[in-house]
């Protein structure tokens, strides 16, 4: 196959499943062709198809590769960023599984980030404590506080951190503001901001 008929085929079909999965509703489908790298276009031998469903711009989330073998094959292969997976996908069935690539990529994403954020977040009981981790771990620090601003403010010159947010889910973690040592109404995370 001439390899300007392969990108044509290629651009048809992915502008096809885009096309698609806008008018049935689904997040819209922003596809990029390119090259290998540093290749004319009309000498290529490969394509890439940059895939993402809107919510991933810093990065391609999916990237779909397919060459002259690949057609006549009746199949591409699709590369995960998260982890870096290739699949083999028939093109006839790539129209179908382009959003459950993506929804697994997104998945995969949040899980590694979830992962990274609890692994990195660590309880304490006084200042002190909180201080020590800070400085042993990096990563964020979790504490009882009762609310006062010169505490979140004794915080930050002692320890170095500042708050970062209360979250909507609280812990019991102590009945006392690590501070000041007043009844507790409520945890906070606390962490360095760079």
């Amino acid at each position: 196959m001439h390899e300007l008929a392969l990108c044509d085929a290629l651009l048809k079909m992915v502008r096809d499943i885009s096309r698609e999965e806008a008018l049935d509703g689904v997040r819209s489908i922003t596809v990029r062709v390119g090259t290998l790298s540093g290749v004319i276009p009309h000498f290529l031998t490969d394509c890439w198809v940059a895939v993402t469903d809107g919510t991933e711009y810093d990065g391609v989330p999916l990237r779909v590769e397919i060459g002259p073998k690949d057609i006549e094959a009746g199949h591409c292969v699709a590369v995960r960023r998260d982890n870096g997976e290739k699949i083999t996908v028939a093109l006839d069935e790539l129209e179908a599984r382009i959003p459950a690539l993506l929804e697994d990529v997104q998945q995969g994403l949040f899980d590694k980030a979830k992962r990274n954020l609890d692994e990195h977040t660590y309880a304490a009981h006084s200042l002190a404590e909180a201080k020590e981790l800070q400085e042993k771990n990096g990563g964020f620090i979790k504490t009882m506080w009762c609310g006062d601003l010169a505490c979140e403010l004794e915080m930050k010159e002692k320890a170095g951190m500042s708050s970062r947010c209360i979250p909507f889910e609280q812990e019991h973690i102590d009945d006392v503001c690590p501070v000041c040592g007043k009844p507790a109404k409520c945890m906070i995370y606390w962490g360095v901001a760079y």
